[in-house]
């Protein structure tokens, strides 16, 4: 899966992203890049990450703080379900 379409799952909404961590640990975090998630600056836009061509910023929902993850260690991306 390509980075244009993992940013377009996640600017939907939630998200469970499955990738492996740099020490070699498979991570499962609920993240997201929906406007309506991220955290606002003192000027009402909502605050962004610089991007980098081989990793994707994501605003992890659990622990409400931008994470990161390279797209060579990426597995698979859910959509969160309601219900």
């Amino acid at each position: 899966m390509n980075k244009d379409l993992i940013i377009s799952k996640l600017k939907t909404g939630p998200c469970y992203v499955e990738f492996i961590k740099s020490n070699g640990i498979k991570r499962a975090m609920l993240c997201t890049l929906n406007e309506t998630y991220l955290p606002v600056t003192a000027n009402g836009e909502s605050k962004t990450r610089k991007e980098n061509p081989d990793v994707v910023s994501v605003w992890d929902l659990e622990k409400k703080d931008w994470r990161s993850f390279r797209l060579d260690r990426f597995c698979f991306i859910q959509e969160q379900t309601h219900g």
